[in-house]
């Protein structure tokens, strides 16, 4: 098997095209690279663009295309975590998109080189092309429908990230708060074992003298030690919750 790496015949919105003819002599398209088999593999880039868009007020709301962005409330934990959860979405929608629009193209090039060949078989004399015109029409309408999504969804994900970037300080917050309250807790657990010893008493307790003078030292940290672990929890959740990204 030989690769071909090309540009389509109509412009692709973003990234390379490789085209190749597999071992069964059937031309293959696709955004990601020939299987490992095909012996010759060259790159081209192709990359084209769609149309820039950007957000766009409209009223008190922002607008991407049809889209209308949300607005940012709650806790920066929340924001931040929704923020990077849009943006992973938005990015495999775009492939998914990419990836139609692929076929579209693949699709209207095979009716473009059908029309050549006919033309070929007809030793260059012109006959009646209307049906494939009208269907590569369709076709490019077609394409400029994907640019279109693709576009707004570029402009999404800019919008996302651009809004992530105002939160890197939150950001920090979160990640030092958490770290502060884990220092706290075991801080305060190690005084209490400096101050009161470890209990490593098992299996039947007996309650003397000792014992009731363990507990009543425990008492002085055991409040503060519950709510530190509660605070700590809750940080390691907002903490953890800014992680996908």
């Amino acid at each position: 098997m030989i690769l071909v790496l090309m540009g389509f015949t109509e412009a692709t919105h973003a990234g390379k095209v490789y085209k190749w003819v597999d071992e069964n002599g059937a031309t293959q398209y696709s955004q990601k690279p020939p299987p490992k088999s095909v012996n010759t593999s060259s790159e081209v880039d192709v990359s084209q663009h769609a149309n820039i868009m950007k957000p766009e007020k409209r009223g008190k709301d922002y607008f991407c295309g049809d889209y209308r962005l949300s607005k940012m409330r709650g806790k920066p934990a929340r924001i931040i975590s929704r923020l990077q959860e849009n943006i992973i979405n938005w990015q495999n929608e775009k492939e998914r998109q990419y990836e139609r629009r692929l076929n579209v193209t693949k699709r209207m090039n095979e009716s473009i080189n059908r029309a050549l060949d006919q033309r070929i078989r007809n030793n260059g004399r012109r006959y009646s092309s209307s049906s494939s015109s009208s269907y590569t029409d369709r076709h490019k309408k077609e394409l400029r429908r994907y640019d279109r999504t693709i576009a707004q969804i570029d402009c999404k994900i800019k919008w996302g990230q651009t809004k992530l970037d105002e939160y890197a300080d939150e950001k920090k917050v979160i990640a030092e708060k958490y770290e502060s309250s884990k220092g706290m807790l075991a801080e305060l657990q190690q005084r209490r074992v400096d101050a009161c010893g470890e209990d490593n008493r098992e299996g039947v307790i007996v309650v003397d003298d000792q014992y009731r003078a363990y507990q009543r030292c425990v008492r002085q940290f055991d409040r503060q030690i519950r709510q530190l672990k509660r605070d700590t929890k809750k940080a390691e959740q907002d903490y953890e919750s800014i992680q996908g990204w």
